[in-house]
């Protein structure tokens, strides 16, 4: 989100599978008009069409599991997430 202007916006959930792909975020403090909210599916596709292009790096990780929780770093920042 950082790359198309929206960098205060976290990824909380999301769900990556053949049948679709979605990652839900946090607004924190700043709030997006409905106009922001609208332009960015094109945003985020011309964006990764452009590291597409490029070659850009990237990395593969594996999720370390513990029952249900999940846990993985990336840039030395850790990251939960839960499975229901």
């Amino acid at each position: 989100m950082g790359l198309i202007g929206h960098p205060s916006l976290k990824p909380t959930k999301g769900y990556h599978f053949p049948d679709g792909a979605y990652v839900e975020y946090e607004m924190g403090p700043a709030k997006l008009t409905d106009a922001e909210k609208d332009a960015m599916p094109n945003l985020l596709s011309k964006k990764m069409a452009e590291l597409i292009e490029a070659s850009a790096a990237s990395e593969v990780i594996k999720l370390a599991f513990v029952g249900q929780l999940c846990q993985f770093s990336d840039n030395h920042v850790n990251y939960y997430c839960h499975f229901m």
